[in-house]
C-alpha cells in the first residue's frame, strides 16, 4: 500500500471547530470525528521485529531506504556503537518499508533478509519503501516505540545523518525534566513553511489533504528528540489527523493539536560542511552526510569533546543551546 492507495480508501468526517487561534499559525482547528486511519494497516504482523533492549533510556530510529546497505553499515560501525556511551541504555533501529517492485527486488529482498538477521535492529513495515511514503514509515516507528520498545526519549533521523551520541547524554540531562519536548532545527521563516500546491514538486500536498496554507512550526525531519510524554500524545491524537506525506510537517500538525511547541536548537544542523573540531563538542545531529564519512564524524566527535571543553580551545568553542 502507497500514499495514494491510502488516499482513495479513506474519507475524512469532520466536525466544527475545537480550538482557535491566530492566522495561519492556529491551533489545528478540524480533527476528525471517529479514527480515520491507523498505523497498524502499515505493519505486516508476519515480519519479525527488532530486539529492543531493556530499560532504554534513548531510542534512536533512523529512516533509512530498502537499497542503503552501505549507509545503514556505515553508522553501525561508526555512531551506532553503543560502547561509544556506556553510561546508559540505548539503541539504534533502522526503519524500511517494501522493496519497490523491479528487476532486481527479489536480490534485494533476499539480501535485505539476510541483514535482519545478522543485526535484528531493522524495522519493516507494509508500505512500499518511496519518499511519499515516509510519513507511514516514521508513525510506524513511533508506534512501535510507544507500544513494543519504550524509551524516555526518542530521537528520530535519517541515514545521511551524522549523531552525535558521544554528547547526546548530555543534552538528554539537560532535558530530563522537561514535559513536552520536542526539539530540533526549527525554522521560523514563514515561506519555509508554506504549502505546496503544485503537483510535479516532490513536497506537493493537496488542498484535500490539508486545507491550510502554511504549516505549523515543525522541527526538521534530519533529526528532531521527543520525551515520552510527547510521543505517547503524538501516537495517540495520529488516528484522528489525515496523514500528509511530509514526515516532519506532520509531526509538527500532531504536535500542534496536543499543544506541543517545537524548541529549535543550534546543536541540530542541516549542513555539514565549514566545521571547526570545537564545533563538533556541541553538534548533536548533523545532516548531509555521505556514509563514507561517518567514520570520521565520530572520531572527530570524541576528539572534540576531550581537547574542547573547559576553555582550551581558543575561542573555537560556543555555548549553543
Amino acid at each position: 500500500m502507497d500514499y495514494n492507495d491510502w488516499r482513495g480508501r479513506h474519507r475524512l468526517k469532520l466536525i466544527s471547530k475545537i480550538k482557535g487561534g491566530n492566522g495561519s499559525h492556529r491551533i489545528l482547528d478540524e480533527i476528525a470525528k471517529t479514527v480515520i486511519w491507523n498505523v497498524s494497516e502499515s505493519i505486516n504482523v508476519h515480519l519479525p521485529e527488532p530486539l529492543c533492549e531493556k530499560r532504554l533510556v534513548i531510542l534512536i530510529i533512523i529512516s533509512s531506504a530498502v537499497q542503503h546497505f552501505q549507509q545503514r553499515n556505515a553508522i553501525r560501525n561508526s555512531w551506532c556503537k553503543t560502547d561509544l556511551n556506556n553510561k546508559y541504555s540505548w539503541q539504534c533501529v533502522f526503519l524500511l518499508g517494501q522493496p519497490e517492485d523491479s528487476g532486481n527486488s527479489f536480490d534485494m529482498s533476499k539480501k535485505l533478509q539476510k541483514e535482519k538477521e545478522r543485526y535484528n535492529d531493522i524495522l519493516q513495515g507494509s508500505y512500499t519503501d518511496t519518499y511519499r511514503n515516509l510519513t507511514l514509515k516514521v508513525m510506524h516507528g513511533l508506534s512501535w516505540a510507544t507500544h513494543r520498545c519504550p524509551a524516555k526519549f526518542v530521537l528520530k533521523t535519517d541515514d545521511d545523518c551524522f549523531v552525535n551520541t558521544h554528547l547526546l547524554y548530555d543534552l538528554i540531562l539537560h532535558h530530563q525534566d522537561v514535559n513536552n519536548l520536542y526539539i530540533g532545527s526549527v525554522s521560523r521563516d514563514a515561506e519555509k513553511k508554506k504549502v505546496i500546491r503544485n503537483i510535479n514538486n516532490r513536497w506537493h500536498v493537496l488542498e484535500t489533504d490539508y486545507k491550510h496554507e502554511y504549516y505549523p512550526s515543525y522541527a526538521s525531519g534530519a533529526g528532531y528528540l521527543m520525551s515520552w510524554d510527547t510521543i505517547e500524545k503524538i501516537v495517540s491524537i495520529s488516528p484522528y489527523i489525515k496523514p500528509i506525506p511530509i514526515e516532519d510537517a506532520y509531526i509538527g500538525i500532531l504536535a500542534q493539536a496536543k499543544d506541543i511547541i517545537p524548541s529549535n536548537s543550534a546543536r541540530f544542523v542541516l549542513m555539514s560542511d565549514g566545521w571547526t573540531l570545537c564545533n563538533y563538542a556541541y553538534l548533536v545531529v548533523i545532516h548531509q552526510v555521505d556514509y563514507h564519512q561517518q567514520e570520521k564524524l565520530t572520531r572527530q566527535s570524541v576528539r572534540a569533546t576531550e581537547t574542547c571543553r573547559g576553555g582550551r580551545s581558543q575561542g573555537e568553542m560556543y555555548t549553543w543551546n
